[in-house]
């Protein structure tokens, strides 16, 4: 357990990767973690893979469709979520709150035809032999900070929700999300002081702790 969380402390307080709601994102929400908004990278990502049914194949009780993933781990590594959600916090101007308002609004637009080809997809692969991974739980995620000419690692968020059995194509549609994510991403960070980033860091890595302390308690 020891290792698992040294593993995630890594993932998410390296600014190339992760925790730090202005870094890149891999899984960490409680809408961020345990602290109830939208993560500026993700928070504890609730049930992780895509549902089985006999065979490995999708269906069957509880199961869940790539596209029930895909939402919900967006929803989780939203980083306008984050910052909206602790706007006063984060002491947010008027004109960064309408602003990432906008942001946000663009975000859907953009990601909602991915999520259509997820969809179509998804329902075409069952036939042709595709199968989905069974659930568990999901990992720490995300985080806000941009990329500073860094690229977050593969296994980030959005891109490793697809899990390990998901198709190529349904693995290239996780990615496209979490690339139009990780731009906002970007482009809020350039809106926020470092007065601002500072603090985003400091209710992640809050949330990081809480997490952690969690884990410790279960094993």
């Amino acid at each position: 357990m020891s290792v698992l969380v040294s593993r995630i402390r890594a993932l998410l307080l390296v600014p190339t990767t992760a925790l730090m709601v202005l870094s890149a994102p891999t899984v960490l929400h409680a809408q961020m973690g345990g602290m109830g908004g939208g993560g500026m990278g993700g928070g504890m990502g609730g049930r992780g893979g895509m549902g089985g049914g006999p065979g490995g194949r999708p269906g069957g009780p509880g199961s869940r469709t790539p596209v029930d993933v895909a939402r919900d781990r967006m929803k989780q590594t939203d980083p306008l979520a984050f910052l909206l959600d602790h706007k006063k916090e984060l002491a947010l101007t008027k004109a960064q709150q309408d602003t990432f308002k906008v942001y946000r609004k663009e975000l859907e637009e953009k990601q909602s035809p991915v999520f259509k080809d997820l969809q179509k997809v998804s329902t075409e692969e069952p036939a042709n032999g595709g199968a989905a991974n069974g659930g568990g739980r999901g990992g720490m995620g995300g985080g806000m900070g941009g990329r500073d000419g860094r690229r977050p690692p593969s296994d980030s968020a959005g891109r490793d929700a697809a899990g390990p059995f998901a198709s190529d194509a349904v693995r290239a549609l996780f990615s496209r999300l979490a690339d139009i994510q990780d731009a906002y991403r970007d482009r809020a960070r350039t809106k926020l002081d470092e007065t601002q980033r500072v603090r985003a860091d400091s209710i992640q890595n809050a949330a990081l702790e809480k997490q952690r302390e969690k884990m410790q308690n279960r094993g």
